[in-house]
């Protein structure tokens, strides 16, 4: 369990803790329980339970995959239903300003509906949607179909079976050549080399090429990368300033930092010359934050990305769209060139979708 880790699980429990404690506060509004008394021992038996949680989940990570699969799952689960929770006590509360809502009422509200969203929430996480875009490089004289996954997340919820469920996927629609860009791995658990091993079984006629996410970053990067190139099938394009070159296309690729891309995607392109008005060049990279003007004024025709996941659950879907300019789907620019975010084919922690779907994007580029 790596440091940003480590910190990222503290901040997440405190964030959790204080949205208990206003779910708390709400609650006992509801119930006319308003006690100071009562309410302090509320907040000291809710501070005394996550404390117990988090030293399970320490130990359980340590000592035991299969517990600690559970306590993830449980515990992230929770998480889900607490922020749908939180959600619908700030509508009651909101209500409650202009009309006095029954107890009966208020209990619907705010348990009630959350459970049914976070129900539909869960199996939506496991049902697979296709996203298939066609677009038009002047020029071009032949024809190419790629395979978009991102944001699988291989981790303590995806292992080896997500893994399978893409091989068939892949074998079964016969792409001309894979991407995967970045959070393959999801930081939440070591990847074990069982669980990529199946990418092997992917057609001998299909390449599969790969850019590391800010995930990687979470467990260590490098030890995922170890794992990653005993896989014959993987091609890890985002390391030495690659290029390659599938049916007329060229990929280049860019491991994931926390800078600004696009000079170093100008130089490669312009390390191997690259003739950008006569050969589309497709970038992927995980996060989306390069605009569409300034991939064509670099030459690059189509962007691969994911990260944003769509948001993933409400009310984060909309702060993901406030976020980022490319949110999710394809964008285009003029018919020059074009950014296609996945909003991933696996889930970040909390293992649900609400307004956004575990997608496999195919893009084809065609020449007129």
């Amino acid at each position: 369990m790596s440091i940003p880790f480590i910190l990222f699980t503290i901040i997440m429990s405190t964030v959790v803790l204080f949205a208990q404690v206003y779910v708390v506060y709400v609650v006992s509004e509801i119930y006319n329980k308003r006690d100071k008394i009562i309410k302090r021992e509320l907040y000291l038996t809710l501070i005394k339970y996550i404390g117990i949680y988090l030293i399970l989940y320490t130990f359980f990570w340590l000592f035991s995959n299969f517990f600690y699969k559970a306590i993830y799952l449980i515990g992230f689960t929770y998480i889900g239903y607490l922020l749908n929770v939180l959600m619908f006590c700030c509508l009651y509360k909101l209500i409650s300003k202009f009309k006095q809502m029954s107890t009966f009422y208020s209990k619907i509200l705010v348990f009630i509906i959350p459970l049914i969203i976070t129900i539909y929430s869960l199996i939506n996480a496991q049902i697979t949607e296709f996203e298939e875009e066609t677009i038009v490089f002047p020029g071009y004289n032949n024809s190419i179909k790629i395979m978009h996954f991102s944001d699988v997340h291989l981790g303590v919820i995806y292992q080896k079976g997500t893994v399978e469920d893409m091989v068939e996927i892949i074998n079964e629609n016969n792409p001309d050549v894979v991407v995967i860009t970045g959070d393959f791995a999801d930081g939440s658990k070591s990847v074990e080399p069982e669980w990529i091993k199946p990418l092997d079984n992917v057609k001998d006629n299909i390449p599969i090429l790969y850019v590391t996410g800010n995930h990687e970053s979470l467990y260590g990067k490098e030890d995922i990368l170890n794992e990653i190139y005993k896989v014959k099938k993987i091609n890890h394009i985002g390391d030495n300033d690659k290029s390659i070159n599938i049916k007329g296309v060229s990929f280049i690729g860019l491991d994931f930092e926390y800078k600004d891309p696009k000079m170093k995607a100008k130089s490669i392109i312009d390390k191997y010359g690259i003739d950008v008005k006569t050969t589309p060049v497709v970038l992927l990279y995980h996060i989306p934050k390069v605009s569409l003007e300034d991939l064509n004024e670099i030459g690059v025709f189509l962007m691969l990305a994911g990260h944003t996941h769509k948001g993933q659950i409400f009310p984060m879907n909309v702060f993901s769209w406030i976020g980022n300019k490319y949110f999710g789907g394809l964008y285009n620019n003029n018919n020059k060139n074009y950014v296609y975010v996945s909003c991933g084919f696996g889930t970040a922690l909390v293992p649900m979708r609400m307004f956004s779907s575990k997608l496999v994007g195919i893009i084809n580029i065609k020449g007129n």
